[in-house]
């Protein structure tokens, strides 16, 4: 019984959906009718005439003539290769600059894990140690292998991307003093990196 309810419902959800397509449809061909019959009335030519499908001979002549000549056909092509080579050129330009200040950002957080050691109680520093410093090296690693790779993708920005934010994301910002060299170097390279890719490192301080 639950089949064949089932079944029923089906058929009655593809009929309303099938007329629905129709209607639409319907509603086209109805707004091109009244598109031509004005057309006609502006041209003074019988609207009979626009509704007369095409003669053999016409429809060759369009066909010659929307055919594309060699030229037309590489001019298309060499347009095509330069919008891929523009393309290239700028995720490549981008991913080096993320790479560089990726860069940048590993060496202050690690001279701020330095600077931080002997002030910090040593389990403190074991946790960061363990969570951070093994992120780091993690995202280092990305970025090595993406540097000895000649393949440049979005999916690769994206996920250096992602092990950044993971690696900025093990940090208690607000245990952590402001007032040091190190840490202003640092939050410049951070607030750098979220203006050009538009991420969030750090919350507001």
């Amino acid at each position: 019984m639950d089949t064949f309810s089932d079944s029923f419902d089906y058929i009655l959800q593809l009929t309303k959906t099938l007329s629905s397509q129709s209607w639409n449809n319907r509603q086209e061909t109805l707004k091109i009718e009244r598109l031509l019959k004005r057309l006609a009335k502006q041209t003074y030519i019988p609207y009979e005439q626009f509704i007369i499908e095409p003669s053999e001979e016409t429809k060759e002549t369009y066909n010659q003539l929307s055919k594309q000549s060699e030229e037309e056909y590489l001019i298309k092509e060499n347009y095509k290769l330069i919008y891929l080579i523009e393309q290239q050129e700028y995720l490549d330009a981008k991913l080096w600059t993320l790479i560089s200040q990726i860069n940048e950002l590993i060496v202050s957080i690690r001279n701020f894990i330095i600077e931080q050691k002997s002030a910090r109680p040593k389990a403190e520093f074991e946790f960061i140690e363990k969570n951070l410093i093994k992120r780091i090296q993690h995202l280092n690693e990305s970025e090595e292998k993406l540097r000895s790779s000649k393949e440049t993708s979005i999916p690769i920005v994206e996920m250096l991307l992602k092990e950044l934010v993971i690696t900025c994301s093990e940090i208690d910002w607000k245990t952590v003093p402001q007032g040091t060299k190190s840490f202003q170097r640092l939050l410049h390279r951070i607030k750098k990196v979220e203006e050009t890719h538009n991420v969030t490192l750090i919350p507001p301080i």
